[in-house]
């Protein structure tokens, strides 16, 4: 997940090692989930787009479920996790916490997926 105040959010899902597509091979856009405005952008505001950064992690969540959850972010204020996990309502939504990694390289993975994609291709 890239989750960058004031651009748009970006997620990917990957399963079994592999990228999941939608619908005619294309992506959703987690940037039309309700709680977004009509731009579909995270807010500058700091503590704004922590709340929005939160809310978008917690409903990933609720429809995937994932094990791990990296997100990239170069703006997230410290203590990022630990405000998510307070806003964890119930027991059964804390079960669902994945192991979460905040990291601002988004590069190395990008260029790691790049080339698997090209060896995939290869094949």
């Amino acid at each position: 997940m890239i989750l960058v105040p004031g651009k748009i959010p970006g997620c990917g899902f990957c399963y079994n090692g592999a990228v999941l597509r939608g619908k005619d091979g294309m992506a959703g856009e987690i940037r039309y989930f309700p709680m977004y405005n009509d731009i579909g952008v995270l807010p500058s505001e700091s503590m704004q787009a922590d709340d929005l950064a939160i809310r978008t992690i917690r409903a990933v969540m609720c429809v995937l479920n994932p094990g791990y959850m990296a997100i990239y972010s170069e703006t997230l204020r410290p203590g990022f996790i630990e405000r998510l996990k307070k806003q964890l309502g119930t027991p059964a939504e804390e079960a669902l916490l994945p192991k979460i990694e905040i990291t601002d390289n988004l590069r190395e993975d990008t260029v790691s997926g790049m080339v698997s994609l090209c060896l995939e291709a290869l094949k």
